[in-house]
């Protein structure tokens, strides 16, 4: 099938007749790859290069491309871009066919993804100018986000960035304020590695002398803040729901849903442990049995059999997918069984944890457990997500080299929320009446005020109302153990 090229460089006219993306794409190493779409590293014509391949996965779109070819609207967009003060890659040959359309860029020397690089001033400062400029020209490109710049050495050895994806964007005569304002909040969103200081740098490179009062850029900071949230929650809702159905992650059946990395036989085989457990065979171990809700461990995983297991399974995955400390969601059963990692040879329930090594912790591990607990509690409610049941036998504790991590392994009661006040002062009574009595008051004060800032003596006072003539109730090895409050 012959490919159409439109070439943009000297010298590859002739290398293009025999040039094959598809073998070429295969050869190398892909930087990015989906069902439709290739990123590799080539050569041409003895110049390094770097393929896109837009596939066409049906005929209607194989139409659609060789009418408006993709590579040709991203060439042309990135050469006026170029010429206008822009920075995009300098594209070397656009092609395209009914099998998709191709693109060929002059290889940026050691470049690699804003994602994967770490903030610092001088980076800040070279994103905000980016932005600024992308804007000053009209760019508006509805998929802006960090996995889609490159950062690379420019000869004064200060940080140059590249946008290296421009297949949906385009140039307008100017730029509204609230396309502005989601594009930098879209972009804040996907800087992980970037501290709160390096994007307010950023920013100030951006608006410097746009913005004539403190109090407009404080209005501008906010309003930026909020709108990232929004792009956060969408996100993480989006990421939750595909939990559901046949993704690149999940195979959906009408019997169950699981990981691809965790094999059918690998569930059959966990409930076959777990039925055989309840009968009193079997080698795994038998963690709970109340009612119609049991909980097994043994090979490495922990079924779980509950009336609420599609919701714990959603619930697991919402934490899985916000990078918050679980046990990882491996299938649910349409039974109502829910499979998740053991936990067990890592971590340890927090209650059982307490009672038998708190008093023994040096005074700087304490503070270290305490705030690290805090710091647990903060990232679910930054992160759009809260678990109605808290206690401590439902957190572990896994001890690290630097600190602690704390796994939610009950929930069916995490909800896709931020915490209000009344959501926030539940999850602290139920911590304090399911804590041991030997963790005593300034332990938990400190708590406290590491969670809550300067309100903790108003948590404190509706801790302690709630919790008035109620007894401390936690888990040990010999059972359930009911204590006074300390």
């Amino acid at each position: 099938m012959t490919i159409r090229w439109e070439t943009y460089a000297l010298g590859l006219d002739e290398a293009l007749r025999t040039f094959d993306p598809h073998a070429a794409g295969a050869k190398g190493v892909p930087a990015k790859e989906n069902l439709s779409r290739t990123a590799v590293p080539c050569e041409i014509a003895g110049q390094k290069a770097f393929l896109k391949i837009h596939r066409s996965r049906s005929p209607l779109e194989g139409f659609k491309q060789a009418l408006a070819p993709k590579s040709r609207q991203e060439a042309r967009l990135a050469r006026r871009l170029r010429e206008v003060g822009g920075s995009a890659p300098e594209p070397l040959a656009a092609g395209w066919d009914a099998r998709g359309s191709y693109l060929l860029t002059r290889e940026l020397a050691g470049a690699r993804p804003l994602n994967e690089t770490e903030g610092s001033p001088a980076l800040a400062r070279a994103l905000g100018a980016l932005m600024a400029r992308l804007h000053r020209v009209g760019l508006w490109h509805p998929d802006l986000h960090a996995g889609n710049l490159l950062v690379s050495t420019a000869p004064d050895a200060s940080p140059w960035l590249t946008v290296a994806d421009l297949p949906s964007a385009k140039l307008i005569p100017e730029m509204p304020k609230g396309l502005v304002l989601k594009s930098l909040a879209m972009l804040a969103a996907s800087l992980p590695r970037f501290r709160n200081a390096d994007l307010l740098r950023a920013l100030k490179a951006y608006r410097t002398g746009t913005l004539p009062s403190r109090k407009a850029r404080r209005r501008r900071v906010l309003a930026l803040l909020a709108e990232r949230e929004r792009i956060w929650d969408r996100h993480w809702r989006s990421r939750t729901r595909r939990c559901t159905r046949t993704t690149g992650a999940f195979v959906a059946t009408e019997a169950m849903v699981r990981r691809r990395d965790f094999p059918e036989a690998s569930v059959t085989e966990a409930l076959k442990a777990h039925r055989e457990t309840l009968t009193g065979a079997g080698a795994s171990r038998l963690l709970k049995k109340d009612g119609p809700t049991s909980v097994s461990r043994g090979a490495g995983v922990c079924v779980k059999a509950s009336r609420k297991s599609r919701r714990s399974w959603i619930g697991a995955n919402a934490l899985w997918e916000r990078d918050c400390a679980t046990a990882r969601p491996l299938a649910w059963v349409q039974e109502g069984f829910l499979i998740t990692e053991d936990l067990s040879s890592s971590a340890r329930e927090m209650d059982r944890w307490l009672a038998e090594r708190w008093e023994s912790l040096p005074p700087s591990v304490r503070r270290r457990f305490l705030q690290g607990l805090a710091a647990a509690f903060r990232k679910l409610g930054e992160r759009g997500v809260w678990p109605s049941d808290a206690k401590a036998c439902n957190l572990f504790v896994r001890q690290k080299d630097v600190g602690f991590e704390f796994p939610l392994v009950d929930t069916d009661g995490v909800r896709e929320t931020r915490p209000s006040t009344a959501a926030l002062s539940r999850t602290l009574v139920q911590l304090h009446l399911s804590t041991p009595r030997r963790v005593g008051r300034l332990a938990r004060a400190r708590f406290l005020r590491a969670l809550t800032g300067k309100d903790w003596r108003g948590y404190a006072r509706f801790v302690l109302r709630m919790a008035r003539g109620r007894s401390i109730l936690f888990q040990s090895e010999a059972g359930d153990v009911e204590e006074a409050q300390p």
